[in-house]
């Protein structure tokens, strides 16, 4: 009779079920009570409603109440930028990119410096775009121009863009 040979063999099986990666929801005001449109309750809602309605899984807040937004230094954004940066995070929704800068320039260099995570940022001002491409921040742009524009202390300007009805 052939020698009988003994094997030992243990199998591992893992079944993977991960969560998606969070979906970052920016909120931020300059000054803590705001109470109006740009009010953190308001964006929080406003945020909310919008990755529901379009599928954006696992949802998770980033607030920055009372911080200006004419730095990037920010307690709450320094640790989104950390979690887009590793990876963590691959969408980020705002409800106007003035929640992320309130200066072009600064906007801009956030913007370029965001191109190369491989995330996503998307507006709800901007029809839920993501504005990183060139399209839509030349648009938001040439809107933050006209806005600028409208709220200079231009007394004659003012007036008359008052008039047509621009506020």
């Amino acid at each position: 009779m052939p020698d009988k040979k003994e094997y030992r063999v243990a199998v591992y099986c893992r079944y993977a079920n991960d969560p998606e990666p969070p979906t970052a929801l920016y909120c931020r005001t300059a000054s803590a009570p705001q109470l109006d449109d740009a009010g953190i309750e308001t964006q929080k809602h406003r945020l909310l409603c919008f990755a529901e309605e379009n599928g954006y899984t696992n949802p998770t807040l980033y607030i920055d109440s009372g911080e200006s937004g004419l730095t990037l230094d920010r307690p709450a954004f320094n640790r989104l930028m950390t979690d887009v940066e590793s990876g963590k995070v691959k969408t980020m929704i705002v409800t106007s990119s003035d929640r992320i800068a309130r200066s072009g320039d600064l906007l801009m260099e956030w913007i370029f410096h965001f191109k190369h995570t491989g995330a996503q940022c998307l507006s709800l001002d901007a029809g839920g775009k993501d504005i990183r491409t060139e399209s839509d921040f030349l648009t938001y742009m040439m809107f933050s121009f006209y806005l600028e524009l409208a709220t200079w202390s231009v007394p004659g300007l003012n007036f008359q863009l008052k008039n047509k009805g621009v506020d």
